[in-house]
């Protein structure tokens, strides 16, 4: 490559590479900054892919089924029954895919891994700092956001517009900073680190939020059984158990106006109406972007609990909207992903690079875990930190298979 195109390609790397790491701070405050911010890293990425001809950085079955997750939720656009709707919905899933490839690029040195994990623990401290200021004077400094009141205790968001979508960052992206403690002759985690780790398990507590905490302690589990650490399991299982005693009432259980669990009982009826949902379009579905407005054509219970609801179950939901094979692509993906990274587990030797790609695993596990029971699969400024979060993984994967080649 010639002097002039390595000046260049270096430019446009580092610029996306900048504009990725801007994209993940604004998604916690600013919808605006963080669609500024993809344009950019999509645009610079894309110069630097012709600029610098970089290989094809995929396993290939992993990328097809990927592709074809993608391509299928595009394509359901063509038989949507609300095609307005869906159109909106093929911009949203490019996003996830661009994101995601974007991060699995622009972050595959070491170099660049050192300084996203300085800007994560960061965001958990600023996030953190914002969140006991919400706390203490009933709104947050950034977005003059509230607390959100609930029978549990006052929820905090922070930033964020919810304690939902504050959840869901903090229990992806803590465990990275966890896998981080242990640095061998380093002894022990960085300052940043320690405050990024308590602020985070704070915010987590402060949410409220019971479908995130048992996401998170399902993720522990996968962290803890990976590291060897299967003493630690079942003493996390026993601190589970004992917390349901120790919590607050109001805090495990929330009773309705009926007397029964709201949440639970809930759930029960928007997963049936889902599922009635997908019976009737098991391989189209009703088009991308499409549940809020068809799942109403298809209800059969018509509950007065969960009118206009989301499913609050992502796998559920993406089956309704495009279709049983589509998710199948997208597990298939899953499957792929986790199968490659596992491997590559097995030839790390025990140290920092194993534990960090267990932490990075680790986050991805417990937001899988929560779209079991939520709508943040499809929430955007829940699901792109996450596809995010992915692509890192990637990323990391190929600086940790350069260290074992060597």
């Amino acid at each position: 490559m010639p002097e002039v195109n390595a000046k260049v390609d270096s430019l446009f790397g580092k610029l996306a590479f900048v504009a990725s790491l801007s994209f993940l701070v604004s998604s916690t405050f600013s919808s605006a900054l963080m669609e500024i911010s993809f344009v950019v890293a999509l645009v610079s990425w894309l110069l630097w892919k012709v600029q610098s001809r970089s290989p094809f950085p995929f396993e290939k079955k992993m990328f097809w089924a990927l592709s074809a997750y993608v391509l299928l939720s595009v394509a359901s656009f063509l038989w949507s029954e609300f095609p307005k709707q869906s159109f909106r919905g093929i911009f949203k899933i490019l996003q996830h895919f661009g994101v995601f490839w974007i991060a699995a690029e622009v972050l595959a040195t070491s170099g660049r891994q050192r300084i996203a994990f300085g800007v994560l623990a960061l965001i958990l401290i600023f996030l953190g700092i914002d969140g006991i200021w919400q706390y203490a004077f009933g709104k947050d400094f950034i977005r003059q956001f509230p607390l959100e009141p609930a029978s549990s205790g006052p929820r905090v968001s922070a930033s964020f517009k919810n304690y939902g979508l504050l959840s869901s960052f903090v229990m992806s992206f803590l465990p990275v900073i966890f896998a981080r403690f242990d640095r061998g002759e380093k002894k022990g985690p960085k300052v940043l680190e320690v405050l990024a780790a308590g602020f985070g398990l704070l915010l987590l507590y402060w949410t409220r939020a019971r479908a995130a905490w048992v996401a998170f302690l399902g993720g522990l589990v996968f962290f803890l059984w990976n590291l060897r650490r299967r003493l630690f399991v079942g003493l996390l299982v026993l601190a589970a158990l004992v917390g349901l005693f120790v919590l607050p009432r109001s805090m495990v259980i929330h009773i309705d106006a009926e007397g029964k669990e709201q949440s639970v009982v809930e759930r029960l009826y928007l997963w049936e109406r889902a599922i009635y949902v997908i019976a009737a379009k098991p391989l189209t579905g009703t088009g991308i972007n499409t549940y809020a407005v068809a799942h109403q054509k298809y209800d059969k219970r018509e509950n007065w609990r969960v009118k206009n609801y989301y499913a609050h179950n992502g796998y559920l939901q993406m089956a309704a909207e495009t279709g049983l094979p589509t998710l199948g692509f997208f597990l298939a993906f899953v499957f792929f992903y986790f199968r490659n990274a596992l491997k590559l587990l097995q030839k790390l030797p025990e140290g920092l690079e194993r534990r960090t790609l267990v932490g990075i695993l680790t986050g991805i596990v417990s937001f899988l875990i929560l779209a079991l029971g939520d709508t943040k699969l499809h929430n955007p400024h829940a699901v792109l930190p996450f596809w995010f979060l992915v692509g890192w993984g990637i990323a990391y994967q190929k600086v940790a298979s350069s260290s074992v080649a060597e």
